[in-house]
């Protein structure tokens, strides 16, 4: 199963914008690794590892990660906010969390803070220093003139969100997940 969480309001900086990460684990059976909602008191959204509509968005931020990690570098002072969902692992459990702040400290090497605060990564809370691979980056973000751009995961999420979060949700996203021109 696999859960995406974050906070539902729009109020300040990424851990207030319904920004999700997520959880994976194995699953003994296909009814275990069903959808199993959205808990209301921390925002958390359950759904399969396998789940169709996150691997394609994963598959698609992928496809464009080159191009938003050489815009980040040289277009960010344009951008309100910019952030990486990273797959984090410790101690068997994988998290896919935000991460801001990031940047390259070696070829394929990054670092970053916590932009949420962590479900299963014992010992990590938000705004923890974390070094990850660029294959770790499972989806990425920036907001510019007050929309969200990227968010491919979030995207995929909307079809569950309960009506008014998605609605929400909607205003925030542009419509398209890239700007003109990429």
């Amino acid at each position: 199963m696999a859960a995406w969480h974050g906070t539902a309001g729009l109020a300040g900086g990424f851990t207030a914008m319904g920004l999700i990460a997520g959880i994976g684990m194995g699953m003994a059976s296909t009814a275990e690794a069903e959808l199993k909602g959205t808990h209301v008191s921390n925002n958390v959204v359950e759904r399969a590892v396998n789940d169709t509509a996150m691997t394609q968005a994963r598959q698609a931020a992928r496809r464009t990660l080159d191009t938003f990690l050489t815009a980040a570098r040289t277009q960010s002072g344009k951008w309100q906010s910019a952030t990486v969902q990273v797959a984090l692992e410790r101690d068997g459990v994988v998290e896919r969390i935000w991460v801001s702040g990031f940047q390259r400290v070696a070829l394929a090497r990054y670092q970053g803070r916590l932009a949420n605060e962590p479900v299963g990564l014992e010992g990590l809370h938000h705004g923890d220093q974390v070094l990850f691979d660029r294959s770790q980056i499972e989806d990425w973000a920036f907001i510019q003139a007050g929309r969200g751009y990227g968010f491919f995961g979030v995207r995929a999420l909307l079809p569950i969100m309960d009506t008014e979060q998605a609605r929400g949700m909607r205003a925030f996203l542009a419509v398209d997940p890239l700007p003109k021109g990429w």
